[in-house]
């Protein structure tokens, strides 16, 4: 530091050198180096991570509606739209399905399917959604239903039951960014989840 005397005022500073003003622009200039790309990184795992959340709570919350209100309760992943949804449903003639009209480990019948010469299944109406998130800047990849079948476009439904089970799934969430979330869960409410391709 440059000092300079004042016969009024005694000692005062006058400024920097050149060599302490470049000093603490390398000091500046490394600490960025370290952590701006870590910064990167913690938000783009902070997206995967708040939707991974997300798709758990709302499995959460449909189990708990299901006890609760002792009928069965539906959580949507919409892939297309990247969305899940928790709503009730009604069958056919708009009675609401309750009690032990699913055995666990049956899946919600196709609407409006049926097999040629027998009657059509009765349709489902679901109720407007009770719980609906979108996942931001995440998508749903894949969910992958209890029997096997994997669903990659469109709606996939599953079941919560009013004695706390529900089937079977895993889905698979992926950012932008390419970091993938595997989440698994189980009947009777285990819930694991991993994140992938780091």
């Amino acid at each position: 530091m440059i000092r300079g005397y004042n016969t009024n005022a005694g000692w005062c500073c006058r400024g920097f050198t050149f060599l302490e003003i470049m000093l603490v622009i390398v000091i500046v200039a490394i600490l960025s180096a370290v952590v701006i790309p870590n910064m990167a990184k913690s938000i783009k795992g902070n997206r995967l991570r708040s939707a991974s959340r997300t798709v758990i709570s709302s499995g959460k919350y449909a189990r708990s509606l299901a006890v609760m209100r002792q009928k069965e309760m539906v959580l949507t992943f919409d892939l297309d739209e990247n969305r899940v949804l928790t709503h009730g449903f009604s069958m056919g003639g708009g009675e609401e399905a309750v009690g032990d009209e699913f055995v666990d480990g049956d899946s919600l019948p196709a609407p409006d399917v049926f097999i040629e010469g027998e009657e059509a299944a009765p349709a489902i109406q679901f109720a407007p959604s009770e719980l609906e998130r979108d996942l931001d800047k995440v998508s749903v990849e894949l969910v992958r239903l209890g029997d096997g079948s994997e669903i990659s476009a469109g709606e996939c439904h599953v079941l919560y039951y009013p004695n706390g089970r529900c089937d079977a799934y895993e889905v698979l969430l992926r950012d932008k960014s390419g970091l993938a979330m595997h989440i698994q869960v189980d009947p009777l409410s285990g819930v694991e989840s991993r994140r992938l391709g780091e």
